[in-house]
């Protein structure tokens, strides 16, 4: 979705993208995914197993700090509700570790 772009690029205006964009892929991807779930709450935050990277998921599109995220193989892809049901151990961890806070 186009305003998803335009917010993403005007959100790293004044600041340095490489290290902006760092900042939000290696460890505050979460912290990102919750600020655009808040923003468009059509979206839906999601994680990648494969990358262990929050992101947020429309229209089937993902979604971070670098704009659309290229390459994600859906089926290995989990929403929240998912990751605490399928291994609530590694989900308490990585909510730990991100520092989970309720979006609902």
């Amino acid at each position: 979705m186009k305003d998803i772009i335009i917010f993403v690029n005007n959100f790293k205006k004044g600041f340095n993208v490489e290290e902006t964009e760092k900042l939000f892929t290696q460890g505050n991807c979460y912290h990102f995914a919750i600020i655009l779930h808040n923003i468009f709450r059509f979206t839906e935050i999601v994680h990648d197993n494969i990358d262990n990277h929050f992101m947020v998921r429309y229209e089937g599109i993902y979604y971070d700090i670098t704009g659309i995220v290229e390459g994600v193989v859906d089926d290995k892809i989990s929403t929240i509700t998912e990751l605490e049901n399928e291994d609530p151990l590694y989900f308490s961890r990585l909510m730990r570790d991100c520092a989970y806070l309720k979006t609902k």
